[in-house]
């Protein structure tokens, strides 16, 4: 059903004396996809008390006619300090606005007018006007006429709001009213304008998540109300939690809720602690707070103890107990090194000793060649780069110490040797490789 809603407000008195033409010229129009939601079939009326057979559904019949038998009537000796009249949708809509036709038996001074209509309000909420004190609802508008001024008896009242149910109330008692003994309502008909409460946008165009708990969202923004479901999150909850997380996540941040699963840390839980720690590591920073494997140590296990340790090290400085002829308090230091590349070679070592082990080497050929060898440690292995070579391809070398620094000896692999100088393979290594 199309609603054309009627934005600003109009007084029944005034409609017939403009005609049709001066009404429309007047008025600004606008066209939504909301419908009435008060003709819905799960929808129902009711009233603080009644007059004259003149019950709640007299306001939902369609009749637009103002005069006393068109309208629902609350009893005019009722002795209570209020009236009220509800509208109940059944479950929580998106209420768009509300349209009210009051009782007005014409233009005449001895005419009945809208009086006991100054001094209404309009609330909605999700408890009944019986259910609920005016604090536990949401107002929409409240009619601030002061007598001899009278309201409009036709207004239309914009009132954005999810809720079930749409209360017109009032406390006010007419002075022009001698018949009655408090305050009274008279509606011929009321229109809530609004759509289904799992749509959202200014003509309720726009569905709310899936992802949103009861699929209900604001109603303006589209952001979920009620929350996200298990493995959401974000305003419209539109981002998936991360799947390591070991039950949900934050709505806003998308951080998980609860400790990380083992091997796992961060705020998503993806990061991997590393696998040098022994028993996982700290959820939140990934350090290994319960030790490093043996060998390891750092806070995050990532360095290794020196081959000098007798056995494994301590894990926040290095430390150890040292065997042989090692010394120092990692263990590092030997004045009698063997270096063999089955073995390999700590690279806190090498940083010692690596310049004064390594000296220039030169080969024997048709004509004397210096072949300068730049050294680097890698994964626990020792690498000699050829820098005579253009690719600066990587020679794999085995490398003996033995003795003092100045009586070193090394021996260069045979076979990557020969096959760079392009050497008969039958020929020894050692008639083309001198130490200098």
């Amino acid at each position: 059903m199309v609603d054309i809603g009627v934005s600003k407000i109009v007084d029944g008195a005034n409609a017939p004396m403009a005609g049709l033409g001066g009404l429309f010229n007047d008025l600004k129009i606008s066209i939504s996809s909301t419908e009435n939601l008060s003709k819905k079939s799960t929808t129902i009326l009711s009233q603080s008390s009644t007059y004259a057979l003149r019950n709640a559904s007299y306001a939902n019949d369609g009749n637009l006619n103002t005069k006393e038998f068109s309208c629902a009537h609350t009893a005019t000796c009722s002795n209570q300090s209020k009236a009220w009249f509800q509208v109940d949708l059944g479950r929580p809509h998106r209420i768009q606005h509300v349209k009210i036709y009051y009782r007005r038996e014409g233009n005449e001074p001895d005419d009945w007018k809208q009086y006991r209509f100054r001094k209404f309000y309009l609330d909605v909420s999700d408890y009944s006007a019986t259910e609920s004190m005016t604090s536990q609802r949401t107002r929409c508008y409240t009619d601030n006429t002061t007598e001899p001024n009278l309201p409009p008896n036709i207004i239309d009242i914009p009132c954005k709001q999810l809720a079930r149910y749409i209360i017109v109330e009032s406390t006010y008692k007419a002075p022009e009213d001698y018949r009655s003994t408090g305050p009274i309502l008279e509606i011929c008909e009321i229109e809530v304008y609004g759509c289904n409460a799992r749509h959202y946008g200014s003509n309720c165009s726009k569905k709310c998540s899936v992802n949103c708990v009861q699929e209900i969202c604001n109603i303006i923004n589209g952001s979920c109300i009620f929350g996200c479901k298990s493995g959401y999150y974000g305003h419209m909850c539109n981002e998936s939690c991360s799947l390591s997380c070991p039950s949900a996540c934050d709505r806003y941040t998308g951080y998980c809720d609860g400790i990380c699963p083992v091997d796992y840390f961060g705020h998503f839980c993806k990061k991997l602690c590393n696998s040098n720690c022994a028993g996982g590591c700290n959820r939140e920073t990934g350090l290994c707070e319960y030790g490093c494997i043996e060998g390891k140590f750092g806070e995050a296990c990532e360095e290794t103890c020196s081959i000098g340790c007798n056995s494994s090290c301590e894990q926040d400085n290095g430390n150890c107990s040292c065997k042989g002829d090692w010394k120092g308090d990692k263990c590092d230091e030997n004045e009698s090194i063997v270096f063999n590349r089955e073995e390999g070679i700590h690279d806190s070592v090498s940083q010692i000793y690596l310049n004064q082990l390594l000296p220039n080497i030169s080969t024997q050929g048709n004509e004397e060649t210096t072949i300068q060898k730049n050294t680097y440690v890698e994964n626990n292995e020792i690498y000699v780069n050829d820098t005579f070579e253009t690719s600066k391809s990587q020679m794999d070398t085995r490398i003996y110490a033995e003795g003092s620094y100045n009586n070193t000896h090394f021996v260069e692999d045979e076979d990557v040797y020969m096959a760079i100088h392009g050497l008969d393979p039958d020929e020894s290594i050692y008639e083309h490789l001198q130490v200098m």
